[in-house]
Parts: structure tokens; sequence; C-alpha cells
């Protein structure tokens, strides 16, 4: 499961939404300084989202989306995510998961089954994301998201995209019709969250604090490995223990790095570290040196 690192945080989204708001004339100035003074993310969001729904104009289409969450065309993050060859859990809204995949399918179209004869890689794309799309690599609406899609290089969107607006879930009422109601749609989510934590091996990176709360309301069977990596400054290793300990009785095991030199892009390089030793480990080894040289790798 990962959330991007490179997307608005939480309040940044609120700030950019309740911009929106102001600028097509939703509230005035005196309304958006008295709410810029509410510290809470969601509730902020949840306010706006009653405002924007009494008012059709100021309602968010997928240009606005779009301009929230630009689209990263170089290569970044998501570049290094791709190539695992796993299914991927996202809880942002952005397609920029999507443009990295679609980069490799371009760059390398049989190993991703793209290599016949409705493919030409030498003509421009009649869609940005034509290989994701026509390979139906992504999924964000909820009856989508369901365990028999979780296929090497499937992208599912657990809180919807912005491909689809309508799919997002992000105001307080959201939250708690996907996991803390009686619903329908809550016993959804939350069964393809418990199928995944039972068979899978789970990863997660990049995401935010506002998000482990949903963590909480699934039962994860702690004899497997679940994993999240997450950077600290190496004068808090003592906050690096409490966030430890508070993901151990979720039966989660932090991986802790050092941000003081690259911040958050060092899991840029911990990824692409990852994959070389998974490659030489899926790679057979010609010869006795090999496996030593790989097995080295391992304990490193």
């Amino acid at each position: 499961m990962c959330s991007g690192n490179e997307c608005p945080s939480w309040m940044q989204l609120a700030y950019k939404i309740l911009d929106h708001i102001y600028n097509k004339g939703g509230i005035n100035f005196k309304e958006k300084e008295d709410l810029l003074t509410e510290k809470n993310p969601r509730r902020l969001l949840s306010i706006c989202w009653h405002i924007m729904k009494n008012n059709p104009n100021l309602s968010l289409d997928k240009n606005n989306w779009q301009k929230i969450f630009p689209i990263n065309r170089n290569r970044n993050v998501y570049d290094s995510l791709i190539g695992f060859r796993t299914p991927f859990i996202m809880v942002n809204y952005d397609l920029n998961l999507e443009y990295a995949l679609e980069r490799a399918m371009r760059s390398n179209p049989r190993d991703y089954n793209c290599a016949s004869k409705e493919y030409d890689i030498t003509k421009p794309p009649i869609d940005e994301l034509e290989y994701v799309k026509s390979n139906k690599m992504s999924y964000c609406r909820l009856t989508e998201i369901v365990y028999t899609n979780l296929w090497p290089d499937k992208i599912l969107h657990l809180h919807g995209s912005i491909e689809y607006p309508s799919s997002i879930v992000i105001t307080m009422q959201d939250y708690i019709n996907a996991y803390a109601s009686s619903r329908s749609t809550s016993e959804f989510r939350l069964d393809f969250l418990k199928t995944v934590f039972e068979k899978k091996c789970v990863l997660f990176i990049g995401t935010s604090a506002a998000e482990y709360e949903i963590l909480e309301f699934v039962k994860i069977i702690p004899n497997l490995d679940h994993h999240i990596l997450m950077g600290f400054y190496e004068s808090d290793i003592d906050l690096a223990n409490h966030y430890a300990r508070y993901f151990e009785d979720l039966g989660i095991i932090l991986i802790p790095f050092s941000k003081d030199i690259k911040g958050q892009d060092q899991v840029v390089d911990i990824l692409n570290d990852w994959k070389s030793v998974i490659a030489s480990v899926s790679r057979p080894p010609s010869k006795l040196r090999d496996i030593e040289e790989i097995l080295d790798g391992i304990k490193l």
C-alpha cells in the first residue's frame, strides 16, 4: 500500500480546496480567514464539501482535481515502485503511479504483454495512459476494489481517484461510511482489506499519518510479515521507537531509514537497492561464487 510522497498533505489539500471555493466566490475573505484557523484537515475538508454541495458552481471536476494533483512526467519515486511486479493499493487520488507504469509499458511493451499489432510505439499515443487503460491496469470504483483484481502491476485506488471524482473518499462522513458504519460499502472495503492482510505480505510506503487510522478497523494477521517504510531524522531515535511499538500493536513491523541527507527522497535509493537484490535472487546463478555473492547481498 502506498501514498505518494510528492502529493499535497491533508492540510495542504484542504487549503487548496478552500482557495478554490474562495476564488469561485463561494465564501468571502473573512470566512476564508476564519476557516484557516481550523487545524483538523478532515474537518476542514468536510466543511468545504458542505459549502460546495450547496452551490453546484463550486464543484470540483476532473480538470480542477488535476490542478490540485498535477501530473509529474519526470522520473520520480513512482518509477522506482514500478518494476517490483506487484499489485499496488493506493490511498491517494492522483494518477502519477499510472503514468510511471505507462512509461515502463512504452519502454518495454513485451515485458507487459503489450507487443501486439494494436500497439505501435513509433506513433504518438492516442491517450496519455493508452497502455494502462487498454490493459485495464487501474481500478478506483468501489465495485472494482476486489481481491481478484490484485495481479502484478495492477493499481487499486482504495479511496478513489481523480479519474472519477465521484469515487473519492475524502470527508469525515465518507470515512465513516467507508470504515465505521454498518453499510455495505463499509463491509465491502473492510472485507477486502482483511483478505489482503490474511493472504499477502504488505509493505506500506509513504502512507501519511492521517491514513493510519484505517488500519485500526482491520484485524491484521500478526504471523505474516507486514512492514512499513518510514523516514526519521537520526536525532529522533526515541520517536522511531514510539512508532515501532504503535505499529507492532497493529501487526506491522517498522523499517526506519535516515532522512538527514536526502529527506523522503531517500526512499528512491532504498527501493532501487531492493529491486537490485530481488533481481539477483530471482535470476538463476551460474556458479557457486554467484550464489555466495547473492547471499552476501541479502545479509547487507
